[in-house]
C-alpha cells in the first residue's frame, strides 16, 4: 500500500490500494484517525463483497431514526426530575445511559427551533401537553427535527454518505472509540 500526500481525495485511490491525504489539510480529529478512516475505505472496496455493501447500504438508509418514542420520554422525564433547570443535570436522571450522547445534540436542535427550559418549566407546571407533545412526539406533528432525518451514524460527517459512514464507523472500532448506538454496531456487523 502507498501512501501519497496530494489536494485530491478520491474513491479510485481505495480501489488502486493507495492513500491519498493532503497535506494541508485540517484533520477532523488527527492524522491518525485520519489515515484509519482512508483505510477503512480501502476495506469498502478491498473486502467487502457487493452483497456485503448492498446490505449496509440497505441498513444506513433504512435505520434513520436515532430515538425511540421511550427514550424520547426518558429525556422528558429527566428534565423533570431535574426541574428544567439545566440539561447537564438532567442527564443525571436519565434512565438509558447511552442517551446521554444523544440528549445534548437533541436538545441543541430544540432549543434553536422551539423551546428553551424556562419556557418548558412554565408549561409543564401549568399542566399544559403542548411542550410534553412535541417533545415526546415530534413525528405526530409538524415538529420533526433534522436529527430524526439523518441517517445514524458515528459523527455528522458519516452521515453524508454511507461510504463515509463506513469508514468513520471502521475507524471508531478500529481505535476503539465509543459506539454508542446498538444499530450502528448491527449494520458495521453486516460488514464483517
Amino acid at each position: 500500500m502507498t501512501l501519497h500526500f496530494i489536494e485530491n481525495i478520491n474513491n479510485s485511490n481505495a480501489r488502486n490500494d493507495s492513500v491519498s491525504l493532503s497535506v494541508e489539510a485540517r484533520y477532523r480529529y488527527n492524522a491518525i484517525y485520519t489515515l484509519v478512516h482512508e483505510f477503512g475505505h480501502r476495506m469498502w472496496y478491498k473486502q467487502l463483497s457487493s452483497a456485503q455493501r448492498e446490505a449496509y447500504d440497505k441498513h444506513f438508509y433504512s435505520g434513520s431514526t436515532i430515538l425511540s418514542l421511550e427514550d424520547r420520554e426518558d429525556m422528558f422525564q429527566a428534565l423533570v426530575k431535574a426541574e428544567f433547570r439545566s440539561i447537564r443535570e438532567a442527564i443525571r436522571y436519565l434512565k438509558n445511559p447511552k442517551l446521554k450522547e444523544i440528549f445534548a445534540p437533541y436538545w441543541k436542535e430544540l432549543r434553536g427551533n422551539y423551546f428553551d427550559l424556562q419556557s418548558m418549566a412554565k408549561s409543564h407546571a401549568r399542566g399544559e401537553k403542548f411542550v410534553y407533545n412535541n417533545f415526546v412526539h415530534p413525528r405526530s406533528t409538524r415538529w420533526i427535527l433534522d436529527i430524526d432525518r439523518k441517517p445514524l451514524s458515528v459523527s455528522d460527517y458519516g452521515q453524508t454518505h454511507v461510504r463515509e459512514d463506513y469508514a468513520e464507523t471502521f475507524a471508531h472500532y478500529v481505535l476503539g472509540l465509543r459506539i454508542v448506538h446498538p444499530q450502528i454496531l448491527e449494520r458495521f456487523n453486516l460488514a464483517l
